[in-house]
């Protein structure tokens, strides 16, 4: 998922730029600084620009997005594992000494150890 936030904002940055660029032009266009003629090559280009920077907003958007929902699955189905052992710890199912285990075994699975009162680690 840092790898996708990463991604995010670069592709951000990128249309921000060319939002900047297509701003400065119009202004140039205004004063008078540049023709018709360039100001309608350049600002097609720079509309171009902008359509694939939001495309790729948008894609980078929508992964980032399915990759939290499963992880948010993935959570909430650990989270119903615990509460299972924990029932069955508190009806004599497990001793102690399986609770522990059975707890230990679930957080070295988490997929979010500072759910568990872990430190997160690096993607």
């Amino acid at each position: 998922m840092t790898e996708n936030v990463k991604k995010l904002a670069d592709a951000l940055t990128a249309k921000d730029k060319v939002e900047s660029y297509l701003s400065n032009l119009e202004k140039l266009k205004v004063e008078g600084s540049v023709t018709e003629e360039q100001y309608a090559s350049i600002s097609k280009e720079y509309y171009e620009r902008l359509g694939q920077a939001t495309s790729q907003v948008v894609l980078i958007k929508n992964e980032l997005k399915k990759e939290h929902e499963s992880i948010q699955q993935k959570i909430s189905a650990q989270k119903q594992q615990m509460a299972v052992i924990e029932a069955k710890h508190k009806v004599g199912e497990l001793s102690a000494e399986q609770f522990k285990a059975a707890e230990k075994l679930i957080e070295d699975l988490s997929v979010h150890p500072a759910l568990f009162g872990k430190k997160d680690e690096p993607s």
